[in-house]
């Protein structure tokens, strides 16, 4: 599913690196209250992990410029992924 820039999309700060991410979430079931999916209201689906692929540096003028750097699968300068005890927790 893409939610577009708003959720699917990650920087360090106003300036600096930035891209695209892909997210895993977890469905809780109907009796956690929140929306069936992700990104909903609520808590019944939560995001477990995430992946960012760190393909470009936002500029000052908020443009973003694509990394000299690439990866021989066109990934860009690195790919960040993490979790969180408290997401885990909650499988």
């Amino acid at each position: 599913m893409r939610y577009g820039e708003k959720d699917n999309f990650w920087q360090m700060g106003d300036t600096g690196p930035c891209g695209p991410c892909s997210e895993l979430h977890f469905d809780q079931g109907p009796s956690v209250p929140g929306d069936d999916r992700p990104n909903g209201e609520g808590d019944r689906v939560v995001e477990i992990w995430n992946l960012v692929f760190m393909q470009f540096n936002r500029d000052a003028g908020g443009s973003c410029i694509p990394c000299q750097a690439q990866h021989r699968y066109g990934h860009g300068i690195g790919t960040a992924g993490g979790s969180g005890t408290r997401r885990l927790q909650q499988l």
